[in-house]
């Protein structure tokens, strides 16, 4: 009786333990700029994904500001925690990043499983090089990853569509700012 108890609890254990792994968020870490630091801040990347995805005319043939916009938005779905300015708002809780992120990911030919960290790395060395006029800029977006191949992927990016799960993602960021308000004039702002 007391090893069938413990071989119950132990299969259910084990069950629970993989049921809470796919729950886990596949989280990145933004790469480092030239100066050591990382290539986009979380402030840098509400704005640049927030304004760069709100319409596509904004990205329309600019695939530097695509391929940076949509490297935040993968590094944001993923993040566990965001500053005090959110409170304890984080957009892994938030169905709405989950979908969002699929919705880029469809659009630019992005393996629905790839790691976030393989996504943004790609997506921020190829706007590097593409801001820097290098020869073959889109060399990183290789399958399995980017599922179009380089050339196809530079070309969505270079036409993204709308994506409607990012106005209610980031109304719901927006909901949980706690950043002060009213005119403040001390150093404490």
């Amino acid at each position: 009786m007391k090893s069938t108890i413990s071989t119950m609890l132990a299969a259910t254990l084990l069950a629970g333990c993989t049921g809470m792994a796919s729950l886990q968020t596949d989280t990145a870490i933004m790469p480092e700029n030239q100066y050591g630091g990382p290539a986009m801040n979380q402030n840098d990347a509400i704005a640049v994904a927030s304004w760069a995805l709100k319409d596509p005319a904004t990205t329309r043939g600019n695939p530097e500001l695509a391929a940076r916009a949509i490297a935040a938005e993968d590094w944001l779905a993923g993040q566990t925690q965001l500053t005090p300015d959110f409170g304890d708002y984080a957009p892994v809780n938030e169905v709405f990043w989950g979908e969002l992120r699929r919705q880029v990911r469809a659009s630019v030919g992005i393996a629905p499983g790839a790691s976030s960290q393989t996504v943004v790395n790609a997506l921020i060395a190829t706007a590097d090089a593409l801001k820097a006029g290098a020869p073959n800029p889109a060399a990183n977006l290789q399958p399995p990853t980017f599922t179009l191949g380089p050339d196809g992927t530079l070309k969505a990016l270079t036409n993204l569509p709308p994506f409607p799960a990012r106005e209610t993602a980031f109304v719901e960021l927006g909901k949980h700012e706690n950043r002060p308000t009213g005119n403040c004039f001390g150093p404490t702002c």
